[in-house]
């Protein structure tokens, strides 16, 4: 997505038994971009293909940067919730690792 605009935040999450994902950009115009280079494209050979959209949101909340979700405009956010620090950390998000990559509204990225 980096390849469509400066990502300002991204939360990834699971609905419906799918991947889903917030991301927004530092503009409109650069969301409409990564919609336009997207949508429709398969993540591996044959599956996994993406359906992307203008969120409902105007904007993304980033409680915690970590492997499920960063705000690159506020990097000294913790990286986990004080309460749940006794419970076990997965080591990898359901797209890999942050950083990686709407202003304007945000897309909603679903991969299935």
């Amino acid at each position: 997505f980096q390849m469509c605009g400066h990502i300002q935040k991204i939360v990834t999450f699971n609905k419906q038994g799918k991947v889903q994902a917030l991301v927004q950009f530092e503009t409109a115009q650069e969301a409409s971009w990564a919609i336009e280079r997207f949508q429709g494209q398969n993540i591996y050979s044959g599956c996994n293909t993406l359906q992307i959209q203008f969120s409902n949101l105007s904007e993304v909340t980033v409680k915690y940067n970590n492997e499920r979700s960063y705000d690159f405009t506020n990097p000294n956010l913790p990286t986990i919730n004080p309460h749940d620090a006794l419970l076990p950390r997965a080591t990898h998000g359901a797209l890999g690792g942050f950083p990686g990559p709407i202003g304007g509204r945000p897309a909603e990225v679903v991969g299935g």
